[in-house]
């Protein structure tokens, strides 16, 4: 099935963010200078094209479109463009989204500091799974997310996923490649560039895991 005509089919959201990695090492995991930003020398490794559970978890879906598109009041306009990947753990997930602290401590929402676990039934059972970074303990969700590079049943039950990744295997598998700190923050930096909600793409068939 053509992608127009499933995302049509499907009643869901889409979005897509690309990921800018830098050509050279930073200073180490504990540069208190780096902001995250990509650098000059950072260039476009692709785009990540997720569906959205909007059927399944509309809040969450809704408090991470606010990000995605940027400008919302009620997070104080921040957005995921230009804030770093903070994590890439190797066969295991990457983690992004802090648009406070950057590197992973970050907290905030549409409808406050935090917001409660919606709904804990979708599975975190292939690659490209879309779900909530939880701050500490249940019902703390709040900017960041992770997407999966493998099964993760040990979260299910755990974690509000809330969609799924249909494009981008190639930058997943470039992610999965990278060198990490013992702290999993990428030794060349990972910045997330331009996003946008997407409702109709051309042609391109909906992709499956490679």
């Amino acid at each position: 099935m053509h992608m127009r005509g499933y995302m049509e089919k499907s009643g869901r959201e889409f979005c897509e963010m690309e990921i800018l990695i830098d050509e050279e090492e930073g200073a180490g995991d504990d540069d208190e200078e780096d902001d995250g930003k990509a650098k000059a020398s950072a260039r476009s490794e692709g785009k990540l094209v997720f569906e959205l559970f909007t059927d399944v978890a509309p809040k969450t879906c809704e408090n991470f479109k606010a990000f995605v598109l940027g400008g919302d009041e009620r997070v104080g306009g921040r957005g995921y463009e230009g804030t770093p990947v903070s994590r890439t753990v190797r066969d295991g997930w990457i983690q992004a989204g802090d648009v406070m602290n950057k590197w992973g401590s970050g907290k905030i929402s549409v409808y406050g500091e935090t917001f409660p676990d919606e709904v804990l039934k979708v599975r975190h059972d292939k690659v490209g799974i879309l779900s909530m970074v939880r701050m500490e303990k249940r019902d703390r969700n709040g900017c960041q997310f992770f997407v999966a590079q493998c099964p993760l049943p040990f979260l299910d039950g755990q974690r509000v996923a809330f969609g799924r990744l249909i494009d981008g295997w190639r930058v997943m598998k470039v992610l999965n490649k990278l060198d990490a700190y013992h702290t999993y923050r990428p030794r060349r930096g990972v910045t997330i560039g331009k996003c946008a909600m997407i409702t109709a793409p051309g042609p391109a068939e909906v992709q499956k895991e490679e």
